[in-house]
């Protein structure tokens, strides 16, 4: 049995939070366009998945196409993917690499969190910029930051970006000491029409604010003057961005 928390958004939108691992709220979002189903990361396993089909309204196994999306290579993020047969998996020609590059080796590290039987199961199809379904009105672009092969989806019907670990509560998390590219993607994402925002981690939903906020913590890491939020867990982020930024 899963921890997870199913909320229907808007009629195109259902967003599952999973609480398995402590202290990291884990989000994967379902979207319904005309055409397809799409499922935004895949979480810790097989089982996790079978827990949405059979808890969301949305089928993977109905009439419509499934679309898997990875948002990056992490393993919290791409274990479910070995529950979807004969779909197609998108991610970020990077992400595709990460993913056969350690994905045993993450397996074999962190297997004790798996949900299910794991095969690891890199995507299908990459792109290196974009790739809208303009049918649905869905679009996945690159959109490094939180590691280089970060991606997000955006809906551009309800304005809904998933943003995953680009955005989080209560601080993002780098993963190299490129924090300026990180910002340039954080300021891109305030230029598009967004009504919400869903982080990889820390809280369901959010607006432009979390995004706001994240930015301006990214900014003052990089100035050398941090500004970190009071919260235990922000500081323990941001420790381990400080370890990240000076290379330790």
């Amino acid at each position: 049995m899963c921890h997870v928390e199913i909320r229907r958004l808007s009629k195109r939108t259902t967003l599952c939070t999973f609480t398995e691992l402590e202290g990291y709220p884990t989000n994967v979002l379902l979207l319904e366009g005309n055409a397809r189903i799409y499922t935004c990361d895949t979480f810790l396993g097989p089982r996790a998945m079978q827990e949405i089909e059979q808890e969301a309204s949305l089928g993977f196994h109905g009439t419509k196409e499934n679309i898997v999306f990875n948002s990056h290579g992490d393993w919290d993020h791409h274990w479910g993917n070995c529950f979807f047969h004969d779909t197609s998996i998108i991610a970020h020609r990077k992400t595709r690499n990460c993913i056969i590059k350690a994905g045993d080796h993450d397996l074999s590290m962190h297997g004790h969190h798996a949900m299910g039987r794991v095969i690891i199961t890199p995507p299908s199809t990459t792109f290196t910029r974009e790739l809208t379904f303009h049918d649905d009105g869905i679009s996945f672009f690159h959109a490094p930051g939180h590691t280089p092969d970060s991606s997000a989806c955006m809906d551009l019907i309800d304005g809904v970006l998933f943003a995953g670990d680009d955005v989080e509560y209560p601080l993002p998390c780098i993963s190299s000491p490129d924090v300026s590219t990180f910002i340039n993607t954080l300021t891109s994402f305030l230029e598009m029409k967004v009504a919400l925002v869903i982080p990889g981690h820390g809280i369901p939903v959010a607006g432009l604010d979390l995004v706001r906020d994240n930015l301006r913590y990214l900014e003052s890491l990089e100035a050398g003057n941090p500004a970190v939020p009071s919260l235990p867990r922000a500081r323990e982020i941001h420790g381990d961005n400080e370890k990240v930024l000076h290379d330790e």
